[in-house]
């Protein structure tokens, strides 16, 4: 199935190229605002996806196996307040 949508893509990256070309004129005429913006944009995002799996990855290297939690939890049941 990949191999089918080859021909499909290619029309339209064509297409895509076509108009990129076309507006990278507009860049230089006041279009660099929105550019940056977008570069900033993508950044900020990428990095807060990025610092979000490094904590998590923290977070499970300092946590308790689950079985072990819940063997601890049998043994010595949590204080309740009723």
């Amino acid at each position: 199935p990949p191999l089918r949508a080859v021909p499909l893509l290619i029309c339209l990256l064509l297409v895509d190229g076509l108009f990129f070309a076309a507006n990278v004129p507009k860049i230089f005429q006041g279009g660099a605002f929105p550019v940056l913006a977008g570069a900033v944009l993508f950044i900020l995002m990428t990095t807060w996806k990025r610092g979000k799996q490094l904590l998590a990855e923290r977070i499970d290297e300092g946590g308790l196996p689950l079985p072990i939690f819940i063997g601890s939890i049998r043994v010595q049941p949590p204080n309740r307040a009723y």
